[in-house]
C-alpha cells in the first residue's frame, strides 16, 4: 500500500460500549461528526481492540461537540495522531448520529 494514501471508515451511531473505526496500526488524520439533536457529542478516541481495554491510559484523543453544529470536521495537524494498536471510538449513548474518520 502506498503509504501517501488516506483511508476512509463510516460508522453510525458508536455508542458508550464503542466499537472498532479501525483494526490497525495506523494515523488518524481528521474526521467528521454529524451529532444527534438531543445531546452533545462525546467522542473518544483509545488505542486498543476492544471495550476491555479501554482506560484512561489508552485514551490519545478526546473531544466535545456542540449539538447546535449540524455537522463538523476536524483535520488534525501533521500527520495526525499515531495509534500503534488499531482505533477504538466511543460516544455517550445516543449522541452521534456518524461519523467518518480518514486515517493512514
Amino acid at each position: 500500500m502506498n503509504e501517501s494514501n488516506i483511508l476512509t471508515v463510516y460508522i453510525s451511531g458508536p455508542n458508550a460500549t464503542g466499537q472498532q473505526l479501525v483494526a490497525r496500526p495506523c494515523n488518524l488524520r481528521g474526521f467528521w461528526v454529524v451529532p444527534n439533536a438531543s445531546s452533545d457529542v462525546n467522542l473518544r478516541f483509545y488505542n486498543v481492540t476492544a471495550a476491555a481495554d479501554v482506560a484512561a491510559a489508552n485514551l490519545l484523543l478526546g473531544i466535545d461537540v456542540d449539538t447546535n453544529l449540524a455537522s463538523s470536521g476536524y483535520d488534525l495537524p501533521g500527520n495526525g495522531i499515531r495509534f500503534d494498536t488499531a482505533i477504538w471510538i466511543r460516544g455517550a449513548a445516543t449522541t452521534i448520529q456518524s461519523i467518518t474518520a480518514f486515517y493512514q
